[in-house]
């Protein structure tokens, strides 16, 4: 199965082959490449999903058997007084798109930008999680969600 993620981030790549080699044992290959289209640098509320939907599309769309977008941002519960910071996930193939969402922390705690190659989540957990962690997490649950889909 020909898998491709729609970013040239290294950790979106580390965190799907990690979640492509959990959930769908066998030969994969697992490669990315840079989205050609901008999106906000952080994402809010229904933006986050939208851009992982549209880089889903846009690698299915280059002739991988399951592409793969990932778009980390703020999201709000309903009812929430703050945001959080999640990663969600979006795969597309054989005619079924499923999805995952990581773990979130509230946005609060953030403070000023961290170092771009760490992410916020690196910066806020003490380096406990990274941001590879986040996407494998999504990634996963989004892979288990499209296995569920009738094709």
């Amino acid at each position: 199965m020909r898998v491709l993620v729609a970013s040239d981030n290294p950790a979106k790549l580390a965190g799907t082959r990690r979640a492509v080699e959990e959930a769908l044992p066998g030969t994969h290959e697992v490669r990315s490449a840079r989205y050609p289209h901008p999106l906000p640098d952080m994402p809010r509320g229904k933006e986050v999903f939208a851009g992982a939907r549209m880089r889903a599309c846009w690698a299915e769309g280059q002739g991988a058997d399951l592409g793969v977008g990932i778009e980390s941002g703020l999201v709000r519960p309903p009812g929430a007084s703050e945001e959080f910071l999640a990663t969600v996930a979006c795969v597309r193939g054989k005619g079924r798109e499923g999805w995952g969402i990581s773990a979130g922390f509230p946005f609060r705690f953030a403070g000023k930008p961290p170092d771009p190659t760490r992410g916020y989540v690196a910066h806020l957990t003490h380096g406990r999680l990274g941001r590879a962690d986040l996407v494998y997490q999504a990634v996963l649950l989004a892979i288990f969600s499209w296995l569920l889909v009738e094709g």
